[in-house]
């Protein structure tokens, strides 16, 4: 199960694969699509979602999980069959938030970050059982 602890690791290693300045979303585009693999077939090449998936999708990624192209659930959604505890899967979905509304991934990341610091211990990281009801991530 990936805890907390790895989920901030696997996080900052994926922002350095492009920098802390990359923004997957170009500017304007928020909420246009965000994919866990490269999608060369739906973005033309000067589009960062053609090269790299989502920062999330390189996150885990380096933990050795797969995606196929048509993978596009919410994190929140797929915390249960990726095995990530609830704590490590809204901290991936705070950070899948921003990017997807344009930050970049340095911005996502100290997002998550700070939210960690405000609101990490409302979440178990000894679970993947967390009953989100109407809160919105």
């Amino acid at each position: 199960m990936i805890q907390i602890e790895e989920a901030r690791e696997l996080l900052l290693r994926a922002v350095e694969t492009q920098g802390r300045d990359f923004r997957y979303v170009p500017k304007g585009q928020g909420g246009e699509g965000c994919w866990y693999v490269p999608r060369p077939d739906l973005y033309d090449e000067e589009d960062p979602r053609s090269k790299t998936g989502c920062l999330v999708g390189v996150a885990l990624s380096l933990a050795g999980i797969k995606f196929c192209d048509s993978d596009s659930d919410a994190i929140w959604d797929l915390r249960v069959p990726l095995g990530l505890t609830d704590r490590a899967a809204k901290y991936f979905a705070i950070v899948q938030q921003h990017q997807d509304d344009g930050a970049t991934w340095g911005e996502a990341y100290d997002e998550a970050e700070a939210w960690l610091k405000e609101h990490g211990d409302d979440f178990s990281d000894d679970s993947n059982d967390y009953d989100q009801g109407d809160e919105e991530l």
